[in-house]
């Protein structure tokens, strides 16, 4: 997580606020990605689709999107359901101060945050992926809480 994933919530929000349906945003780091695939399969947005040509991940300690030498970003158009599932998205861990809870810390913090309709968001090494706070419950494991997703 770093600034290119702060911006995209900061935008997310913005878009939820106006009431705009679709909206661009410029990627550059793959954890974005597998941000935006997490609210594809959660079912809080419609779908994602990129403007122009599509990347081609190259792993590595960068995870950058593009050659490392490469100053680019890709354009993603992501459309939000007209319900409006979303209502905004606030991050739990910070740059330089990441959160990380056990089974017991995480079980009572989704309690106190993601009780009602909302979503905890958890990047798990169990799943390998980021996942639902509940499906890292349900096998007792914790992991870096991302953020919050208020529905």
């Amino acid at each position: 997580m770093n600034r290119h994933f702060y911006n995209f919530i900061a935008m997310f929000n913005a878009a939820t606020k106006t009431g705009r349906w679709s909206f661009t945003i410029p990627l550059r780091k793959l954890f974005v990605i597998d941000f935006l695939e997490f609210l594809l399969k959660e079912g809080l947005i419609e779908s994602y689709s990129y403007v122009g040509e599509a990347p081609k991940p190259s792993y590595g300690a960068a995870m950058l999107l593009g050659p490392v030498s490469s100053n680019f970003c890709h354009l993603v158009r992501i459309n939000l359901r007209e319900q409006a599932l979303v209502r905004g998205i606030k991050s739990v861990s910070k740059p330089g101060k990441f959160r990380y809870m056990d089974y017991r810390e995480l079980s009572s913090f989704v309690e106190k945050h993601g009780g009602g309709a909302g979503v905890v968001v958890v990047s798990s090494p169990y799943f390998a992926r980021l996942c639902n706070a509940r499906e890292a419950l349900a096998v007792r494991t914790g992991g870096l809480v991302v953020c919050t997703i208020e529905a």
